[in-house]
Order: structure tokens, then sequence, then C-alpha cells
């Protein structure tokens, strides 16, 4: 009945696919990739758009998107929001800062990823152009997808899930992180792009852990991995192990479908049952794949590795003091009580692996020169 009472054309908006928050100072500073700037030459097919930067700066977020606003000649809209970076130094001091006002802001559905700039500002993540994505903050995005796809210790989080895991008892949240390589004063460079080599590329790292509205420390690369497989956060995983009688030599295996229960034993007691299954992606060992009790000590091997990741996940957790797997949210909902010491929760872990294929071979090729000769 109302009709298109509140449209907006095309051309009177400038589409926000991106938002990069740091520190000026006491200030904040938000950088705003628009979508839809101006084409790179006339030639150019309709709607290849060049992305375009523009930063504000103020005490709090509704100043610094006014600043950026007054230099805008089209009205800001963020329906379109893909992502939004955070650089370290807001994640320590001014995080709910922000939080508050994009959580509070109508226009967009929660449905971004937040990720966390580590080393260096989130506008030159933001501004560092990719020869495969037209807009930087789409190869951003794509990039946290397929880290989570193809990397135990990378993550992605939708700032709902962010604030659900802050707002909820007993569960804090952690963020992947995005680090910049190369030539930081190329990252814009457009000419760069017509090369085979680029000099500065964007890298998926680590998790950043969070407790009460702020940034508590960094986890590595195998604590990432523990603390995704505990959350059920975890796609895929490979482990390399050295040969057992050659140490320069190693056996690569790939774990998936891993599946990881909680289970509450009491208020000082947690039981972490993972189960998962995996297949030989490489190994240059002299082994005997068609032995039974060489696969047994491969399995075995295996199992043992994927404990010591776990392990290492919770004592990150406890080393910060931040319940990152939400132990103290399903003490909560059994006892309806918070009165539990996170720190020196008893967890036992037990761990299964299935080594279900060996990929084409049924052996290892320096096995079956042996036997041909």
């Amino acid at each position: 009945m109302t009709g298109c009472y509140n449209y907006n054309e095309l051309n009177d908006i400038a589409i926000i696919s991106g938002l990069g928050i740091d520190m000026d100072n006491n200030n904040l500073k938000i950088s705003a990739l628009v979508a839809n700037g101006q084409s790179l030459n006339s030639n150019s097919k309709e709607g290849n758009a060049q992305p375009t930067l523009i930063t504000g700066t103020g005490k709090n977020f509704t100043e610094a998107i006014k600043d950026i606003e007054s230099k805008s000649a089209r009205e800001l809209y963020i329906g379109h929001l893909n992502i939004v970076i955070i650089n370290e130094k807001v994640a320590y001091e001014r995080l709910f800062d922000i939080i508050d006002p994009l959580f509070r802001d109508p226009e967009t559905l929660k449905k971004y990823y937040i990720i966390l700039s580590k080393g260096t500002t989130s506008e030159n993540i933001l501004k560092t152009l990719s020869p495969l994505e037209t807009l930087p903050a789409e190869n951003t995005s794509l990039n946290i997808v397929t880290s989570k796809k193809n990397l135990g210790y990378s993550n992605e989080v939708f700032l709902s899930t962010f604030i659900y895991k802050i707002l909820n008892k007993g569960l804090e949240p952690v963020l992947p992180t995005i680090i910049l390589e190369g030539n930081i004063e190329e990252a814009d460079n457009i000419d760069d792009l017509k090369a085979s080599k680029v000099d500065t590329t964007l890298k998926m790292d680590s998790l950043a852990l969070f407790k009460d509205y702020k940034l508590v420390g960094f986890a590595t690369h195998d604590e990432s991995k523990g603390i995704n497989i505990i959350n059920n956060e975890i796609n895929t995983l490979t482990i390399t192990n050295s040969c057992y009688k050659n140490k320069d030599k190693y056996i690569v295996t790939q774990i998936d479908d891993i599946e990881s229960k909680i289970k509450i034993i009491n208020k000082n007691k947690i039981e972490i049952t993972v189960k998962s299954s995996g297949s030989i992606n490489e190994t240059n060992c002299n082994l005997d794949l068609q032995n039974d009790d060489v696969i047994k000590k491969i399995n075995d091997t295996v199992k043992n590795n994927i404990k010591d990741i776990i392990y290492k996940g919770i004592n990150k957790g406890k080393e910060l003091d931040t319940d990152i797997f939400g132990f103290g949210n399903k003490i909560y909902k059994k006892y309806r009580k918070l009165d539990y010491d996170f720190k020196n929760l008893d967890i036992d872990v037990k761990t299964d692996v299935e080594l279900k294929t060996k990929g084409s071979l049924e052996t290892t090729l320096k096995e079956a020169n042996n036997e041909n000769k």
C-alpha cells in the first residue's frame, strides 16, 4: 500500500562494503570503503567499479562517520556492509565504543564479518588490492571463508555471533586476525596488479581472545586449532609427523569430520570427547601401509597429536583467564549458578581418530620400489 516511500536512487548513495577502525591519538579513525566509485576508464565494463577509501576522525563512532559524510558527495549506505576490520589498539582500549553503535544501527543485518588487524592498521588492510577480486572488502571476506575451510587456526565470526558470546554468561568470544605481508606502500597500487607477482598480500593469522569487551591476547596457530576443535569451528586439520626411524622424513595426515562434545561432570570437572576421521595425504617414509600394525601406530600418533593440540588451546584460555569454550555457560545452564573456577577446572580430553583412506596408493612409492627390485 505504501509503495517504495523510502527508496534511494543508486546514484545518490555511497554503498559501503567495508569499514576499518583505528585509533588517531585519542580519537577514532574510521575508513569507509565505497564500492560504487567511478570506473577506472570509460572502456571498462558496466558495473566494474573502482573502490574508494574515505576516512574520518572523531571522539566517538558517530562523529567519525559524520566526518566521512562531510567528505562524500553521496549519502553513506551500510546496508550492504560486508566486513568490519578493527585494529588491535582499538580492541584493547575502546571495543565497546565500536560494538555498541554497530549493533544499534537498524540499517544492517548484523550478518557481516568482524576481524582484527594485527601488526598494521585496518586502513592498510582495507586498501590492499588483490588481482583476484575487484573490491578489497570482498577479497578479505572470501579470505576468511577459505581460511576457515582449509586452515585449522582461523575462523569466521559475524557481528551477531560476537555480541551473542559477549552477552551470555560464562562465554567469551574470539576473533580471527589478518596480517599484511610485503610492501605496505604498494598495497593500493593498481599498476602492481598487472605484474605476475604482487608486492603486498593479506594473510589470515591465529585467533584473538577477548574478555569483558577487551582484547586480552593472541593464540598461536596450534592453540587456535585446539580452541576451534573444542568449539566445533574447524573443518579440516593437517598434522605432520616425522618418520619413526628417520626424523628428516615426514608423514602428513588430513583429519576431517571433527566432532567435539563437552560433558559437565560437575562444577569442577569437564570431559571433552573428540571423534574424527581422516586420510594419509603424503609420506616419504619407508613404511608398509598395508600392514595393520603400521596404520594403527600412525593412528595412535595422530590421536595423541590432536589431544596435545586441544590441551594447548585449553592452557591458553586458562593462561589469559577467559572462558572462550563456554564451559561456564554449560555449567550455568545445568546448575543455574555461575560459581565455577575456570582456571582450576579439571578437564579430561578423549580423542578417537579413524584413518579411512591412504589416497590413490595402497603403500608408499619407496616401499613399492623396493618390492619391485
